[in-house]
């Protein structure tokens, strides 16, 4: 999701060959990634459920809650290092695809080198990680925050969960919809999909141009109540 929010899809697909389907790709994405989700929180909350152990969220969720559900199972620890070897694949995988798009801002606005680009941006965001981490620490500090009628104290990690999930994400994406809409101009995008209906072609511009940027405002609007 948080790919969506920085232009990681963007950037892959400029990698595409010619003659790739764009909706048929889009669709297997979609899909995957949804049933992915389903079937990981599936098996997470039913772990939960099990052992008795109180739901959580966020940080909370992966390294309390979870950990404490797999020390009462069967072979627990085994299960557990599981899990975290899992999650440090995901999380790499996912730092990959992330920090692309910022290594080739660095290339093509300095013209740096690609390997240069790497440590420069790998160095930014992993001292960015450190202030992430001292968030859940003896050091962290915190900001009285006031959004949307909403008083909070936030320390950095929060302020920057609620920035992506309640306004960067959905901004992005109501952006990215209202370009493709609107500035792209038709015929360009007819030709780049491919739709077999000018129907489906219709449909899916008027969409994209009205139904789902409207859909991203509520979102932006109404977001707000998920930190209530």
């Amino acid at each position: 999701s948080l790919g969506v929010g920085i232009g990681v899809m963007l950037m892959y697909g400029a990698f595409l060959k010619e003659e790739a389907s764009i909706p048929r790709l889009s669709l297997y994405t979609a899909g995957i990634d949804t049933i992915i989700g389903i079937v990981a929180g599936l098996i997470i909350f039913s772990i939960l459920f099990a052992t008795g152990i109180e739901v959580g969220s966020h940080a909370d969720l992966i390294f309390r809650k979870v950990p404490l559900a797999l020390e009462e199972m069967k072979f627990g620890q085994v299960a557990t290092a599981v899990f975290y070897a899992t999650l440090l694949l995901v999380v790499w995988l996912s730092a990959v695809a992330l920090i692309e798009p910022v290594m080739s801002f660095v290339v093509e606005k300095w013209e740096a080198r690609r390997f240069n680009a790497a440590i420069y941006s790998g160095l930014v965001v992993w001292i960015l990680g450190i202030i992430m981490i001292m968030s859940f620490s003896a050091w962290k500090f915190t900001f009285s925050i006031n959004l949307l009628g909403i008083s909070q104290k936030l320390g950095i990690a929060g302020i920057v969960q609620v920035l992506t999930s309640s306004i960067l994400i959905p901004a992005s994406a109501m952006l990215y919809s209202l370009y493709a809409g609107w500035v792209i101009h038709p015929s360009v995008s007819r030709d780049m999909l491919k739709f077999s209906s000018s129907c489906t072609f219709a449909l899916w511009l008027w969409s994209i141009r009205v139904v789902i940027p409207v859909l991203l405002a509520l979102v932006i609007y109404y977001n707000h109540k998920l930190f209530l």
